[in-house]
């Protein structure tokens, strides 16, 4: 999998738990925005501060699994279609404790 940070937008203090969950390569954004799957992850101000994408179906559920499993939700979950080509958008779930 690989990863690149959006812009200058504020990276929330969970961004450590998750690169040190996931295995991933950071690059340059449009690499990784050529990738089958694509994760958004959003800050506290409902930005996309991080894209992680995915090679494979398989990269791609454990990639959620492990967000799941930080307390993050996707917010597409209920949605059956993705939205400005992203398969899922994680943000912190508020009730969880990271």
């Amino acid at each position: 999998m690989k990863t690149a940070l959006v812009g200058d937008y504020s990276i929330p203090e969970f961004d450590k738990i998750i690169m040190t969950n996931l295995l991933v390569s950071v690059v340059d954004l449009n690499i990784v925005r050529q990738e089958y799957k694509l994760i958004g992850i959003l800050n506290a101000d409902q930005e996309i501060y991080r894209v992680i994408g995915a090679t494979t179906d398989n990269q791609y559920l454990n990639a959620c699994e492990e967000l799941d499993d930080i307390g993050l939700v996707d917010d597409l979950q209920e949605s059956d279609r993705e939205k400005n080509g992203y398969d899922a958008i994680y943000s912190l779930d508020q009730s969880a404790e990271l």
